[in-house]
Formats: C-alpha cells, structure tokens, sequence
C-alpha cells in the first residue's frame, strides 16, 4: 500500500510536468499576475491550466498577486535548473486546484512570499530542489512534504501566519527546517513528522502555535530537533520511533501530548525542559511494544515542570531522568519505584551532585520530584574556576576545599582560610574553639586527639563539647574542652559530609 501510494504521488507530480498547454509566465510586461500580456497564452490561467513558474525564459519578473481571484490548475514553481517565485500580496488570493510543486529538480530553487492567501486543492511539495517559503498569511493545503524525495533537498518554511495541512505535515526525505514565529499558527490534521526517511535532518522551532488535531507527532527515522517556546497541542508524541533515529527536543513554552507519549522507541531521544510544561496523559517511559530494546532517553528537567497522569516505567538502566531547578509531577503514588529508580542511579539530582527530594500528596494524589544541590557544590561552583573535588587543595595551603567551605574559607585564595580554630588557655585544661556551619545539615565535625604524632593513633576521643555559640548567622561556634594529663597531646579537627 506503501508503494502504492509512493507511484500515486510520482504520478501526479510526473503529471504536470512538460504539459504543452500549461499557462507559463514570461513577465515581459511587469511583475503582475493579472496582466495578460505577462503570459505565453496572451489570457490568465484559467482554474484548469497547468502554471509554469521559471526564470530560464522570463524577464527576470518574478509574478505578483495583488488582488483577489487569482486561478491555477496545478502550479510549478522552478525548473529546468532555474529559479521560480511567486509573491502573494496582502489582499491577494490564489486558488490552485492541482498540485503545488517547488524546485522540480535538484538543480531548481523556489521562493514563495504570501502575505495573502494560497489555496491548494492537492499537495504543497517542497520537492528535490531548494525551496523556501515565508508564509505570512494563511496557506492552506491537503498536505504538505518539505524535503521531498531526495537527500539533497533543502526546505525551509518559516511561519507567522496560518499554515494548514488537510493531511500530514511530513518533512521527508532531505533537509527540513520549520520556524514558526511569535503570532503563527501552524495545522496539521494528519500526522505531524519529523526526519520521516533515514538519514533525513529535521528541524522545528516553535515559538508560536502548532496543532496536530487528531493526529500525531513523530520524529521517525532521520534525525530530528524540536524546539518549543510555544504552543504545542497533540494527542499523541513518538519520538526515536525506530532503529538509528535520534531526536532532540527542548521546552520552554507549554506542551500538551493529551492521549499518549513514547518518548525513545528504538531511537536515541534527549529531552530538556528549560522552563514551561510539557503536559503528558500517558508516559511510556522505555522502549515499546515489540520493538528492539535498543532505544534511549534521558529527561533533564532544568526548569518548568514535566507532568505524566500515568507513567509506565520501564525496567531499563537506558532511560534516565535528571532533575535540577524542574519537577516532575506524576499522577498517582509513584515513591516506592521512584526510590527504587534513585538507588540504581537513573534518576538523579543535579547529575548526582544534589539531593532528590520525592513527596506524595495524599491529597492531589500525585507524587512530586524537586532536587536541591548540595550546598558544598553550589559553594564551589560559585568560583569561577574547577576548584577540583572535595579532597583537592585548589590554592595549596593547609585546608583542602572541604575544610575551607566548612570554616568559610577562599579556595581560590592561600591567605584566607576563614575562621580558623582557636586553641588555648583554660586554667587546668585547654578549650579548642572552631566554627560550624548552619545551613549545610549534611556535614558533620569533630575532634581527634593523639599523644604521638611520630606514630599517630588518632581518636574521637579525649575532649568534650561544653557550649555552642549560636550566632544566628551562618556560623555557630563550638567551644571543646581538652584536659592535659597527658605530658603531650595533639588535636586536629576533622569535617566531612
């Protein structure tokens, strides 16, 4: 049925091609449509009348449509390795009851500028050539291929009007790249796709409106990229869909996949969050069905909010979850698998350096993922340079980097060491006073002692804690009192988290 259907749309694209009766524009006049002296035929194309668009045998002007009534069979915009392009003014209208064809060739370019209104009766291709289409009114088509039937093809649409599909959106077989503007709107009724033949390379950016009705949305076989900043509204998602794609989607706008979500097929997917939502009724969160278990995901949540109704997490250590300033919201008592997914390490918080905080609500009955990063890894990360681990000696004085964060030191600086611990005089006894402090509860400090430092026995032993300056601020102040019994002692502080 596939063939079929492949030899249907060959057919009617071979169908329009070389057509003796074919209205073809010469533009000996001016640059208008509606001037009969601009065509071979010496009249207007008529509703029936094959168009035939190309520099090769014109004046070098590109036609215009400046009111409405504009009629064409079907149209071809560039051929016999030439350039063709039609402008659409604002009040400008143009019915074509063919087929809607762009770059025949390879060696072709198209241009399409409407700024009116373009109705196809058939399909728009975007075909073999390089074709370009700005699309700042309303377009409207059965469907509409991008990239169409050769690797080599370039297509690129870029939206602030209204762009319908009657059937699939699909970006073929070349190079596809869709921007749709703040203020457009894109329609697709059939299947919205990306990268749809291997080897293909999609890209969508979204920053206004795009829709796919009833149908759905795919990144298919090629590689393909989605960024949405928008809105985008559809029933169902497949993204990786089979063996050697990959797909790369970031959100910053509001996505809602109201039926059902695979996120990673068999392909490779990496999806980011930045900010918005991304509203999903059902998340298949592994691979699907009979497919191959060959695909990945990873879900980094830098921001905004993930939110699955149900989610089916599949038992494979290939599909990970990261989460630093996002949550993710999933419907139902999801804490025990979440746990679970938490200790084998796929699903993380700030890459493993933060905590992963997982809350139920009885109430909303939904479970919710945050993440904090530790505060020695905001600390460290705050100075401009790798400072190394938590062992290191980044600035090669007596504090490793741990103990500088824990006694508010500068790890990029030798002479400050902060509040460095204060030993001295009590009568019988001597005090140790050091600062602790008292936003990180994850870190812990103590004393050991020893009597020979030329065979050190250290312990967490021979003092005692007898009072804690609370400050309020970020440091407290814990004061140890350490008897001298011994002919020689020696003590040293010891911080760890």
């Amino acid at each position: 049925m596939r063939k079929m259907k492949k030899l249907l749309i060959l057919a009617a694209i071979a169908a329009i091609t070389g057509n003796a009766s074919a209205a073809i524009w010469q533009g000996g006049a001016n640059d208008l449509w509606e001037n009969t002296g601009n065509w071979d035929i010496a009249a207007l194309p008529g509703a029936t009348d094959p168009v035939e668009i190309y520099d090769s045998i014109s004046s070098g002007n590109s036609p215009r449509i400046t009111a409405p009534g504009a009629v064409a069979g079907a149209m071809t915009l560039g051929r016999f390795d030439s350039f063709g392009q039609l402008t659409v003014d604002a009040a400008g209208t143009l019915a074509a009851g063919g087929v809607f064809l762009m770059a025949e060739s390879p060696t072709d370019t198209a241009l399409v500028v409407n700024n009116g209104q373009i109705d196809v009766a058939s399909i728009a291709y975007m075909h073999t050539g390089t074709s370009t289409m700005i699309n700042n009114g309303t377009f409207d088509s059965d469907a509409f291929i991008m990239a169409h039937f050769d690797a080599g093809s370039i297509s690129t649409v870029t939206n602030s009007g209204t762009l319908t599909s009657g059937g699939d959106f699909n970006m073929h077989k070349g190079t596809a790249t869709v921007v749709n503007k703040v203020g457009g709107t894109i329609n697709s009724v059939g299947n919205f796709l990306l990268a749809h033949e291997p080897g293909s390379t999609s890209t969508v950016i979204n920053k206004g409106s795009i829709n796919t009705g009833t149908a759905a949305t795919y990144i298919h076989q090629g590689s393909g990229i989605l960024v949405n900043e928008g809105t985008w509204d559809t029933p169902v998602a497949i993204f990786a869909h089979l063996g050697g794609s990959s797909a790369t989607i970031t959100n910053s706008g509001n996505m809602t996949i109201n039926v059902w979500c695979a996120p990673a097929v068999a392909g490779d997917t990496h999806f980011t969050v930045t900010s918005g939502t991304v509203h999903c009724a059902d998340l298949n969160y592994g691979p699907v069905g009979g497919n191959p278990d060959t695909g990945t995901c990873h879900l980094q949540l830098n921001g905004g909010t993930f939110r699955a109704d149900i989610v089916g997490f599949a038992d494979d250590p290939d599909y990970t979850i990261d989460v630093e300033e996002g949550i993710f919201i999933a419907g139902s008592n999801y804490v025990e698998v979440i746990n679970f997914l938490a200790s084998e390490g796929r699903i993380t918080a700030y890459g493993g350096a933060g905590v992963l905080f997982v809350d139920y609500d009885a109430g909303s009955e939904e479970t919710t993922i945050s993440a904090k990063l530790a505060n020695y890894a905001t600390w460290a990360a705050d100075w401009g340079v790798d400072i190394g681990s938590e062992l290191a000696n980044y600035d090669g004085d007596s504090l490793d980097n741990l103990s500088e964060y824990g006694l508010g030191g500068d790890p990029t600086n030798s002479a400050d060491l902060g509040h460095v611990p204060v030993f001295e005089n009590d009568g019988g006894g001597m005090i140790y006073i050091h600062a602790q402090r008292t936003d990180d509860q994850n870190l812990a400090y103590w004393l050991e002692t020893t009597e020979n430092l030329s065979i050190p026995s250290w312990a967490n032993s021979g003092y005692s804690v007898v009072a804690t300056n609370v400050t309020g601020g970020l440091f407290d102040f814990v004061t140890n009192s350490v008897p001298t019994t011994a002919d020689e002692n020696f003590i040293r502080l010891r911080i760890e988290q």
